[in-house]
């Protein structure tokens, strides 16, 4: 297996800040495999949530390397939000590229989101006509279909 060295963690955090993931960037710069770079990212998971102790040089190095890329990958958002903002300002009419970077690096903070919809608002009339056709097929009567319908 291929030993991780404090240049790689330099190397891969540095990609990630201008933008690469991180696992990419690793298999390109450090030339390990996607297994290895499982197993780095684990241990450094790993030993980054155990309370302090005497780490071994391995050890440290993949908590590094968490650190590091989570560190840089936290700038490169900054740094995009950054750019969109400076660029919707200034009216360069170029800031929604940097909002389609944010919404497809970090959909759990930037995707676009439906409005959520609430009590009679979820009422789907494709679906529910489905339901009432699948009803009727069965012989419910329309009396009862309504009364369904309306809640009753």
């Amino acid at each position: 297996m291929l030993e991780l060295e404090l240049s790689m963690v330099q190397d891969v955090a540095k990609a990630v800040h201008s933008g690469e993931w991180p696992r990419e960037a690793a298999i390109r710069l450090t030339s390990c495999t996607r297994k290895e770079w499982r197993t780095w990212w684990e241990l450094g998971e790993s030993v980054i949530d155990t309370p302090e102790r005497e780490w071994t040089d391995g050890e440290r190095l993949a908590a590094m390397l968490v650190q590091k890329v989570l560190h840089a990958e936290a700038e490169f958002e900054a740094e995009m939000l950054r750019l969109a903002k400076e660029h919707a300002v200034n009216g360069k009419g170029t800031w929604t590229g940097f909002i389609t970077i944010l919404e497809r690096r970090f959909p759990d903070r930037w995707r676009k989101r439906e409005m959520e919809k609430k009590g009679r608002d979820v009422f789907d009339p494709d679906a529910e006509m489905r339901r009432l056709s699948e009803k009727r097929a069965k012989g419910a009567d329309e009396a009862a279909d309504a009364r369904d319908m309306l809640g009753g």
